[in-house]
């Protein structure tokens, strides 16, 4: 028996879950992003005026927002068959309906779903990790999805901001040049002195063009949808410069200052649509409604949660 009199040895300290400490790092992230994209809206609403924003909303034309939907729905189909002839060329052979499913409920999670524990493209990683493919080779696969689909898109904004009639802020033109031109020079400074450059299969020159052909199809498609959502709310834009908008505002999108979808583009609205004559309240609800097809489109794709793959 021990001596109550002796000292107890000291515990040792527990040592904190993994798994835990990321779910709570992911958690405090969500809730600066919400935090960040709230504050953003309350600005846009402060600065230039909700109640002028909802009069253009007010009386959008349902018509433009529903073929602005339909182009939007066709655009991610395009994108998860991007997304299948990449991983298809990285060796993650699977059926296409499980990408076409897999994408859409990546739309959800990123829209309707955002507080889910993992984000759309974590999400579509996870799935072909589950079909017995590697980590490595799922994530580049849906890297190498959004690269191409950026790169692609900001090839169509230079082309905009060369035919625009618009004076446009040099910054804009810099950021798109580096967008097309950035990871190329990456790829050639890195070369075959990193493991995982050099294990792609860069040989294969018909793999990039391929990704490169989806991309423009789905580029267009997305900046129809983006046309015909400026067109429910009274705004009519030039082919150039809808390029140079798109390009602005979906990249501005990307950003991590969003709530449901809704923040960081409507700041990027407010910012360009005055350089091409257009109101910012009257910008703004444009991108509104534009980022109502993705709400639209999640709720759509709901349904998919139940479905087997």
């Amino acid at each position: 028996m021990a001596d109550p009199h002796l000292p107890r040895a000291a515990r040792a300290p527990a040592i904190p879950d993994p798994r835990h400490t990321a779910i709570r790092v992911k958690r405090w992230r969500k809730a600066l992003q919400w935090t960040a994209g709230l504050a953003v809206l309350a600005v846009l609403a402060w600065q230039i005026g909700s109640g002028d924003i909802w009069e253009h909303l007010r009386t959008l034309n349902p018509l433009d927002l529903a073929l602005a939907l339909g182009c939007a729905v066709v655009a991610n189909g395009l994108s998860a068959l991007r997304w299948r002839q990449i991983a298809d060329d990285f060796g993650c052979a699977a059926p296409t309906s499980g990408f076409l499913v897999r994408y859409a409920q990546g739309v959800c999670l990123s829209t309707v779903l955002p507080g889910a524990t993992l984000g759309g493209d974590a999400w579509r990683s996870a799935w072909l990790v589950g079909l017995g493919h590697s980590l490595t080779r799922a994530s580049v696969t849906v890297l190498l999805d959004r690269v191409v689909g950026l790169w692609a898109l900001a090839a169509l904004a230079l082309v905009g901001v060369w035919a625009t009639q618009a004076r446009l802020p040099e910054v804009l033109a810099l950021a798109f040049a580096a967008i097309v031109g950035g990871p190329l020079v990456l790829l050639m400074l890195l070369g075959d002195r990193t493991p995982w450059v050099a294990r792609l299969p860069r040989a294969d020159a018909q793999l990039w063009w391929r990704a490169a052909t989806w991309s423009f199809g789905v580029q267009a498609l997305s900046n129809a949808a983006l046309w015909f959502s400026c067109r429910a709310v009274g705004v009519d834009l030039t082919m150039p410069d809808l390029l140079v908008l798109a390009g602005g505002l979906f990249i501005a999108a990307a950003l991590p200052l969003s709530v449901f979808g809704f923040g960081s583009r409507e700041a990027a609205a407010a910012w360009l649509f005055p350089l091409f004559g257009v109101a910012a309240d009257q910008g703004v609800a444009a991108s509104i409604a534009f980022g109502l097809l993705g709400t639209l489109q999640g709720v759509l794709y709901l349904p998919l949660w139940w479905r087997r793959h």
